[in-house]
């Protein structure tokens, strides 16, 4: 039976290609893969955060309905009773 590998092993299957880093053989530059987002990036992220927060909300809501629901019961009860005017 092999022993398993350290903690610090990295096998060549899951090692990351292209991150520019020293000795990975990567053409690209380090500072090529950290430019600041463009306006469309920008537009696309603020996007993308509010669409998460509307889906929150939404989520929120239908589990805040779920638990102030009112019973069957109490439904006939307002439905049928007599106004009191």
């Amino acid at each position: 039976m092999r022993a398993r590998p350290g903690p610090n092993w990295v096998s060549s299957r899951w090692s990351r290609k292209g991150t520019g880093r020293k000795g990975t053989g990567s053409s690209v530059p380090c500072g090529d893969l950290y430019k600041p987002p463009t306006a469309e990036e920008l537009n696309q992220l603020k996007e993308a955060e509010s669409l998460f927060h509307c889906s929150l909300l939404k989520m929120q809501m239908e589990e805040l309905l779920k638990e102030v629901i009112l019973s069957e019961r109490r439904k006939y009860l307002i439905d049928f009773c007599p106004e009191s005017h």
